[in-house]
């Protein structure tokens, strides 16, 4: 049973609006079944996470709520915001750092002054100063919930080269959507505009509205009346030229609402602005599906706070997996050498360890390990793949397959039992007798 994706559709049980939870405007979703041949029922649930435990707002769209269900609704999801708006936490976290002494508190996730600090003594802190301030991912603790607002940093290398990407590209303004570390590197920078979006509302003390904003990538949901202000201001500059978005959404995340999240934005800002977007390389195919105009890149995005996506001891073999996606030509995505090179026929940056093949006319690895040309499947494959006969198709040497049955290209398997002689019955085990 599948779910598919339906889009942000309006519910007659809230006056022809779309219903909200404390995350925004939900999404519509429809299960359908295993063959896809009947559709089926179709529900609303939370744009931002992926898991009922963590917002609990759900409506079947064809359940119909009494009036006073729905004042109660929209209380409920009112409710849940905070009370201070982001002017009045950013002054007052001016105030507190002004002060000196003042600790971050990471079980409050708040800047505590220093006549508070013995109220806070069991509690792990971090000192804070305005010169942390101005790098909060680093004084922080990311988040760890994969279903809704996981926080992967890049790395101080791959914001660099990100930032020579941005510079090729010729943009001069980068709406960020949940990249919070390239953010403070724009900032400190000083040679684009950066206005970052993002889910965390702890940034709010760190940043002023005009340069972040709390929302919701997936139904472009800004949580503040200010915040819109700001970002209408920063997308609408200019005619909108110049501008790049630039997107780090979960890897789990639905395409489709993030498809129609940019188109909104292009629409908004009145002309098509420079996309780039972060995702692992097995995701391309998705990617395509819903982000024709985006091609994917060599570059492999690595990750701070990421045992695997690195390239450091203990990283994944081959290097990360992750890859920027671009809508810019791929010779505007320029990458360092030696660790990458531009590939002449291709007229693209690839990685070294990347070979360029005659017959498919292109760079063709796609996982960061070397590929060959197979004739028989007329495109490369992995190395350690082997040409099977029996499937016509390139595949592991000990894959199962239609050939084993027939004994053509018999995989090694576990030994066989020996066969027993015709008439051959097992011995029966004797009964034990109750005491």
């Amino acid at each position: 049973m599948g779910v598919n994706f339906v889009g942000l559709v309006p519910s007659a049980s809230f006056d022809n609006k779309v219903p909200e939870c404390p995350h925004g405007p939900m999404l519509l979703f429809e299960k359908a079944d295993d063959c896809g041949s009947k559709a089926g029922r179709q529900f609303y649930a939370c744009a931002a996470c992926r898991d009922r435990k963590q917002c609990a707002f759900f409506l079947w769209r064809d359940e119909r709520l009494p009036a006073e269900k729905v004042r109660q609704w929209r209380q409920r999801a009112a409710g849940e915001s905070r009370a201070a708006s982001h002017r009045q936490r950013y002054d007052r976290a001016r105030t507190i750092l002004s002060g000196g002494g003042a600790q971050y508190c990471l079980t409050c996730t708040a800047l505590v002054p220093a006549s508070a600090a013995a109220e806070h003594r069991s509690h792990p802190t971090r000192p804070a100063d305005t010169e942390s301030a101005r790098r909060p991912t680093q004084l922080l603790r990311p988040r760890a919930c994969n279903k809704s607002s996981a926080q992967y940093l890049f790395s101080p290398d791959t914001v660099t080269v990100l930032d020579g990407v941005l510079g090729a590209a010729g943009v001069r303004r980068v709406l960020c959507c949940g990249t919070p570390r390239l953010h403070e590197h724009l900032l400190s920078a000083g040679q684009r505009d950066s206005l970052l979006l993002d889910l965390d509302e702890r940034f709010e003390e760190f940043w002023p509205p005009e340069t972040f904003s709390v929302y919701n990538m997936f139904n472009h949901h800004l949580i503040s009346e200010e915040g819109h202000r700001a970002y209408r201001e920063f997308v609408q500059r200019d005619g909108g030229r110049g501008l790049a978005v630039f997107v780090d959404p979960p890897f789990g995340a639905r395409l489709e609402a993030l498809a129609l999240t940019l188109r909104t934005i292009a629409d908004e800002c009145g002309s098509q602005p420079a996309v780039f977007l972060v995702l692992p390389y097995f995701n391309e195919p998705d990617v395509l599906r819903n982000l024709p105009g985006l091609h994917m890149t060599d570059f492999r995005v690595e990750y701070d706070n990421h045992n695997k996506y690195t390239s450091a001891a203990g990283g994944r073999k081959f290097g990360s997996p992750v890859r920027l996606f671009a809508s810019v030509a791929p010779q505007l995505v320029t990458l360092p050498e030696p660790t990458y090179r531009l590939c002449a026929p291709c007229g693209r940056w690839v990685h070294a360890d990347n070979r360029h093949c005659d017959r498919c006319r292109s760079c063709t690895s796609k996982d960061g390990r070397p590929y060959r040309h197979c004739a028989p499947c007329g495109r490369c494959v992995k190395v350690t793949w082997q040409h099977c006969a029996a499937c016509d198709r390139c595949a592991l040497p000990d894959h199962p397959c239609a050939g084993q049955d027939r004994g053509v290209n018999r995989a090694v398997s576990a030994p066989t039992q020996p066969k027993r002689p015709a008439g051959h019955q097992p011995k029966k085990k004797p009964k034990r007798r109750r005491k």
